[in-house]
């Protein structure tokens, strides 16, 4: 299962699952393939696969490309910056804790 926000960690767990369907020994059709790749997905990377239009779900590879962008957007990489600042403010101060520095976003 794949569930975070990071395009650099998305390569990672990409990588991992093309190799899962390779060693399976079965030749899943294309549609099999975004199928099985969708089932993998939960939180943000499952609402933003929803987001993809028919066209960009036709092969395993458009999916993992659009879903890669999404999760690569200007916009998520502000959010990202945003909280490993208040990660790295919590940790900061003595006593701070992870949970309240996301509290303070």
């Amino acid at each position: 299962m794949f569930g975070e926000e990071s395009a650099a960690e998305f390569d990672d767990w990409a990588e991992r699952f093309k190799d899962h369907l390779t060693v399976s020994g079965k030749n899943f059709t294309d549609q099999e393939k975004v199928t099985r790749f969708k089932l993998c997905l939960k939180d943000a990377p499952r609402a933003l696969f929803k987001e993809l239009s028919p066209a960009q779900t036709t092969t395993l590879d458009l999916a993992m490309s659009a879903l890669r962008a999404k999760l690569d957007s200007p916009q998520r990489r502000e959010i990202d910056q945003k909280d490993a600042d208040a990660v790295q403010t919590a940790r900061g101060r003595v006593g701070g804790t992870i949970s309240e520095a996301t509290e303070q976003k």
